[in-house]
């Protein structure tokens, strides 16, 4: 079980701090230190990576949570909640609006005239918006997810009791 556990912690580490890492950190400063479009282009080139950490972590969590509340799903039922929506919401900011994103800025830089250039910039820009919205709440669902975890790390009463005994 303790195998299990810290494949539950590696993974909840790796997830979070790569989102707090990339939103807070990496991103800003490639667009601080580069010019705009190609800071663009190697964010760009950065997503495809960070959106599948963000559909492999969560459903690894959820699959451990699992197997760490077998026989007990109900004492974990928040846990499972936050995971659930923080999967759900990882996977949709991804497959739905970073793909529709990626569309626009295709368009976007093919588009020869200036007023459909910036109408689809405007587009992009809502479509980057919504993506940030989802990230940011993925971030503090993931938050609020640490506030529930030590029961999902903490041996249970048995576990203690055999640990102590030597079996």
């Amino acid at each position: 079980m303790s195998i299990v556990k810290y494949i539950h912690m590696l993974t909840l580490c790796i997830w979070v701090g790569g989102m707090v890492f990339f939103t807070f950190v990496g991103a800003p400063a490639i667009f601080k230190e580069l010019p705009r479009d190609v800071a663009g282009v190697a964010v760009g080139g950065i997503f495809p990576k960070y959106w599948l950490m963000g559909y492999v972590c969560p459903l690894l969590l959820l699959g451990t949570l699992f197997y760490i509340a077998r026989g007990n799903v109900g004492a974990f039922r928040v846990q499972i909640g936050i995971l659930a929506v923080a999967t759900a919401l990882s996977f949709a900011s991804g497959m739905v609006v970073g793909v529709k994103a990626h569309a626009i800025k295709v368009q976007m830089d093919a588009e020869q005239d200036a007023v459909k250039k910036e109408e689809l910039h405007q587009e992009f820009r809502k479509m980057h918006g919504v993506s940030a919205v989802m990230n940011l709440t993925v971030i503090l669902l993931m938050a609020g997810y640490v506030w529930y975890i030590p029961p999902v790390v903490t041996p249970s009463l048995g576990e203690s009791v055999k640990g102590a005994l030597g079996l």
